[in-house]
């Protein structure tokens, strides 16, 4: 029942957003780090605000987004604005054919370096479906490239926030590093803190980390 409640809540707020897509700061950070990479799959897209970002900065994309509302907000601004380098899959990140489904997309670059990129979505799931996530990261990555989170810390937990309240889980960022070495991710960049996801004048407490393959 409560995955049913997280996807009405997901899919009325996407119904609802005026489909302006202004990139992240972490996506521009990103961009910013991925020199020999070309491929990127953003996990937990949303409306696209990132992954269009992406297209428009020359990768191949991949977006995957759970909510029916969101994908079809991605599809629709793919046809506006003609991007040819861009997919968009709707699938639940525990769904046994995502993998296949994002290497299909892929076609030839699917052997070739990625990044992996998810903001604001490890907190949106369960630690169930975060496992299932890491396990999933780590097969994209197994011909190289990395893993780009950005998400709630446990600070923010007691935060005044502007959205309506719903499913959210307030990560430990050491707990996130340790479960990545479970998965052989090494974290090569990490930082938390204010001034990252600024919201109107909500400024959540948020970590940024970047992990690769352990050598």
């Amino acid at each position: 029942m409560q995955i049913a409640r997280q996807l009405d809540y997901w899919e009325g707020t996407y119904r609802r957003s005026s489909g302006v897509l202004y990139p992240s700061q972490f996506a521009v950070f990103v961009v910013g780090q991925s020199m020999g990479i070309d491929t990127i799959v953003d996990i937990g897209c949303g409306n696209g605000r990132d992954s269009s970002f992406f297209s428009r900065s020359g990768f191949t994309v991949v977006g995957v987004d759970g909510s029916h509302e969101a994908i079809a907000q991605c599809k629709k601004n793919l046809t506006d604005h003609q991007y040819s380098n861009a997919s968009f899959l709707r699938h639940e990140i525990s769904d046994a054919s995502m993998l296949d489904a994002v290497q299909s997309c892929l076609a030839e670059k699917a052997s070739r370096p990625k990044i992996v990129y998810s903001r604001f979505f490890l907190h949106a799931i369960t630690k169930d479906d975060q496992n299932t996530f890491l396990a999933r990261s780590k097969a994209l990555l197994a011909n190289g490239g990395f893993l780009a989170l950005e998400f709630r810390t446990s600070k923010d937990a007691s935060l005044p926030k502007k959205s309506e309240p719903h499913f959210r889980r307030y990560i430990s960022s050491h707990e996130i590093i340790s479960s990545l070495r479970d998965y052989s991710l090494s974290v090569s960049y990490f930082v938390e803190g204010f001034g990252y996801a600024n919201y109107m004048d909500e400024d959540p407490h948020i970590a940024r980390l970047v992990a690769g393959h352990t050598q």
